[in-house]
């Protein structure tokens, strides 16, 4: 929106890659940590091309302190990038973006999700793994 004035599904994309960035690095999408006239999306992009920048950028209160969960908020972070192209056409359709958060879901189980379908949704701040 912020580059065409015009409201569409790409748009859309690109405020959900914002979101999900949000919630990954546990910042805000202004910060004055950024610089002046700088978003999230410039923060993340020039941090990652340092040595130790997704780890700098990765919110350790998330998780990310954890290897296993460090890898699923990476391929979190991957989509984000995506939805955030500055080129519109080269966003990801919703479509897209379902599908690439459905492969990078986890691939470990709940506690308390037995055959009754029932699951205990644990503490989001304690992540459930061995760490």
């Amino acid at each position: 929106y912020a580059y065409t004035l015009q409201v569409d599904e790409k748009s859309d994309i690109y405020s959900y890659g914002v979101v999900l960035m949000e919630i990954l690095t546990g910042k805000r999408s202004v910060d004055s940590e950024f610089g002046d006239g700088n978003s999230i999306v410039d923060w993340i992009k020039s941090k990652i091309k340092t040595k130790n920048g997704l780890n700098d950028v990765l919110d350790k209160n998330a998780g990310a302190s954890c290897a296993p969960v460090r890898e699923e908020m990476m391929l979190l972070l991957r989509v984000a990038l995506l939805c955030t192209s500055r080129n519109p056409a080269d966003r990801p359709s919703m479509r897209d973006v379902l599908s690439m958060l459905h492969e990078a879901k986890p691939h470990r189980k709940l506690p308390g999700s037995g055959g009754d379908g029932l699951v205990d949704f644990p503490d989001p701040l304690k992540p459930n793994v061995e760490c």
